[in-house]
């Protein structure tokens, strides 16, 4: 079979920290074929070590030239939409870094197209493959703890991200702080553990036309309210905690074999899923790329989708956060 040929849409630091060792790891399955970057400099290490890639400045003549069976966008949150829309009006499939998009119609737009054209678009939330989330996915779905009551959920500590631009902390390019940058994965989660999400209230310290720092949601799924708190600044707990009428379950942030719960509000389980030992380890995030990228080629090639995000169930969490600064309020800085 020959190799699945991709193309990479921006070299910055995601796709320097996590794209480049998972294309490694699958690289005899998928053969990188062009970096499109108008910074040479960034995507250095990864023509090093992909010495048949061919590098563009734009990504326009290089989907013409080199037509690839899809394209891995890791671009600046603002062009998610348009070149996924570009690719996959030429044929192309996608594989895009998250946010899906920064707003509610470019979701829309993006989730047309796929549909129009056929493509396979999917989004990065990496945190679904995890073994610990998918066991409380299943937790959760089976009702045993009985009906949610409350929910609470911190994610946060000072920034700390390798960043090449700007573009983080410039709101027309990224779309918003920390909520649209690391939000989508918890709000992403939230939702496909228990469902539909309501906006009460939202808070963030984002001066006029910037990015949030940190913040906090009022949120409600049916009957129960919780809260999600998430910071640049500060260490927060990174506790994700649900509380139910039997019981409850804990997970600390990016765990991705072990988590607690209590069945009787007295005993505390400590869980361990059985699997990889790598799931545990610091390896677990080039582990769950490969993993993605393996099952993107294979739904590229007429295969199940299974397991991929794909655009109506990407695009929900997206659809929080612009409800969440829909109804922006200050939030009060202590002294």
């Amino acid at each position: 079979m020959k190799p699945f040929r991709v193309a990479v849409l921006g070299s910055g630091a995601v796709t320097n920290v996590l794209y480049r060792p998972a294309l490694q790891e699958v690289r005899h399955e998928i053969e990188l074929v062009g970096v499109a970057d108008l910074n040479r400099q960034s995507a250095e290490q990864l023509l090093q070590e992909f010495p048949s890639a061919n590098f563009f400045t734009d990504y326009h003549p290089m989907l013409q030239e080199l037509h690839p069976d899809a394209v891995i966008v890791a671009l600046p949150h603002f062009l998610h939409k348009p070149a996924s829309v570009d690719a996959l009006r030429m044929g192309i499939h996608v594989f895009c870094e998250k946010p899906m998009a920064i707003s509610s119609e470019e979701c829309d737009q993006t989730e047309a197209t796929a549909r129009e054209t056929g493509g396979v678009f999917c989004v990065n939330l990496f945190r679904r493959w995890f073994p610990s989330v998918q066991e409380i996915k299943r937790m959760t779905t089976s009702g045993a703890l009985g009906a949610l009551t409350s929910f609470e959920i911190t994610d946060g500590a000072p920034y700390g991200w390798p960043a090449m631009s700007f573009s983080f902390f410039d709101r027309s390019i990224s779309g918003g702080g920390v909520l649209m940058d690391s939000g989508v994965h918890a709000l992403d989660l939230l939702q496909w553990w228990l469902g539909p999400i309501e906006v009460g209230e939202f808070l963030d310290d984002a001066a006029p036309n910037g990015v949030e720092c940190d913040c906090v949601a009022e949120l409600y799924v049916g009957g129960a309210r919780g809260s999600l708190r998430m910071s640049r600044s500060v260490q927060l707990p990174n506790v994700y905690r649900l509380q139910f009428e039997r019981g409850w379950i804990e997970w600390d942030h990016d765990d991705g074999t072990r988590f607690r719960f209590s069945s009787d509000r007295q005993t505390t389980v400590e869980a361990t899923v059985k699997c990889e030992a790598r799931w545990a380890s610091g390896s677990r995030y080039t582990l769950v790329l490969a993993q993605q990228l393996r099952a993107f080629a294979r739904a590229c090639r007429g295969h199940s989708a299974a397991g991929l995000v794909l655009a109506g169930e990407a695009r929900k969490s997206v659809d929080i956060i612009v409800r969440c600064y829909n109804k922006r309020k200050e939030l009060a800085i202590a002294e």
